[in-house]
């Protein structure tokens, strides 16, 4: 789950306005309410995705999510009027509303969200609207009102979390096509370090240049040395970096900027599962 969530929001990211980093903090921030929400993992990346592309922040993102659902919760606790409101926006009945947000609240959520939207169209002044729901916060109503404006981005982001989940390689490809780039661009590298060695091999600089690869050259090999002991094994980073000095010219930020997200990612996956169990 790992991956295919990491991928999810690699995928996401790609296709969205928002940025991968965007999108993991808000994921962070409305993951667990979400979950009592039965929103799968997938859905509640492409929730967040929807909400860092409309310029809603982590922090406020969070108190609307939860004050919203929980507003829900209540009318459907309620009944009566209170739940009627919100089907009738939501297109069903006071029953179907209610056990379509308690079997996948996605799917409540994005029933609502496309009513909104349609009232929209009609010429409907959402604030209103959704102060009639009972929405008294003005964050609240400006995050659920963006959203009802904005329903494709809304669908779309769930679209492409679940396909990113679903397909579960994204982030490999990803990291794929950034080892192609880097190989390829340590060819380059080498074939110029040729060069250089030829040319300054011809002059008395050369020679002084020579000195100073020896004594690269035996340090490296000190350092293997070391790596094949007990300690240096342990100490398995010393090796790391001896084999990706010269990569790391070339890609470094690349590739640390995919490392942090997908680490970041698993962080995310973990939190999720741990929020579900």
């Amino acid at each position: 789950d790992f991956e295919k969530l990491g991928s999810a929001i690699a995928f996401a990211g790609v296709n969205a306005v928002a940025t991968e980093e965007q999108i993991l903090s808000v994921t962070k921030e409305i993951a667990t309410t979400a979950k009592m929400a039965k929103f799968s993992s997938a859905d509640i990346v492409g929730l967040s995705t929807a909400l860092s592309s409309l310029g809603i922040a982590p922090e406020a993102a969070r108190g609307s999510i939860i004050r919203t659902f929980a507003g829900i919760n209540a009318a459907i606790s309620k009944g009566g009027e209170a739940l009627e409101g919100y089907a009738a926006v939501a297109g069903m009945s006071a029953e179907q509303f209610a056990a379509t947000w308690q079997e996948n609240g996605e799917a409540g959520f994005s029933a609502l969200l496309k009513g909104l939207q349609g009232l929209s169209d009609e010429g409907a002044n959402l604030d209103s609207v959704l102060r009639e729901l009972g929405m008294k916060n003005v964050r609240d109503i400006q995050t659920v009102q963006k959203l009802g404006d904005n329903y494709a981005v809304y669908t779309s982001s769930i679209r492409e979390a679940n396909q990113g989940f679903q397909e579960g390689t994204f982030l490999g490809e990803a990291y794929g096509v950034i080892q192609d780039t880097v190989a390829s661009k340590l060819a380059i590298v080498s074939n110029s370090f040729a060069n250089l060695l030829d040319t300054m091999g011809q002059g008395a600089v050369g020679e002084t240049f020579k000195a100073l690869l020896d004594g690269v050259n035996e340090l490296l090999i000190r350092m293997n040395q070391l790596a094949r002991t007990p300690l240096g094994q342990s100490l398995g980073a010393i090796a790391v970096v001896a084999s990706v000095v010269v990569a790391a010219i070339a890609a470094v930020n690349a590739v640390s900027a995919l490392t942090a997200a997908s680490l970041k990612a698993f962080a995310v996956a973990q939190g999720a599962l741990t929020a579900s169990a």
